[in-house]
């Protein structure tokens, strides 16, 4: 069960960045995990979900640092038929959306074609130490083409 400190964290970011008011966490949701996507990194990781209405944003958080490493929209389509930016103004929501790391080295913008689920754009940066790349590090954004609304953060970054 997360802290009372990660919870109050994620009500915050729920109602001040998502404007959820009156936003409540599902107790269902909560669990620690180990990081699928660094083998060799045993980090402990507190998804919290909250919800207000008929909207719901999932947190995750670095249990031990407490800091925010990702959210996503668990229940929104995440993608579009249509494409209404450019990559380079994919880019800029992806910058105005997340603080990049001084160690991070921008990896690749794509705008992915789902089949029938439509298009979303994938930003990524990837971490690296003295020109030598962190396995399984990056940073990456994922946005709405056509609501140019960002749909989803993951950070797994290693302090080093």
């Amino acid at each position: 069960m997360p802290n009372e400190n990660l919870e109050k964290k994620a009500k915050e970011i729920a109602i001040k960045k998502f404007k959820l008011e009156k936003a409540r966490i599902i107790p269902e949701i909560k669990e620690k995990k180990k990081s699928k996507w660094s083998p060799g990194l045993l980090k402990n990781i507190v998804n919290i979900e909250v919800r207000a209405a008929d909207k719901s944003i999932l947190t995750r958080f670095d249990e031990k640092t407490e800091e925010i490493i990702g959210w996503r929209y668990p229940n929104r389509s995440i993608s579009s038929k249509v494409v209404k930016i450019t990559k380079d103004e994919a880019l800029d929501i992806a910058k105005s959306e997340v603080e990049i790391p001084n160690d991070a080295v921008f990896d690749t913008i794509d705008l992915l074609d789902r089949g029938s689920a439509g298009f979303i754009y994938f930003v990524k940066w990837n971490h690296y130490i003295d020109d030598i790349p962190v396995e399984g590090d990056f940073l990456s954004v994922k946005i709405n083409p056509e609501t140019k609304e960002v749909i989803s953060v993951t950070k797994n970054w290693s302090v080093i």
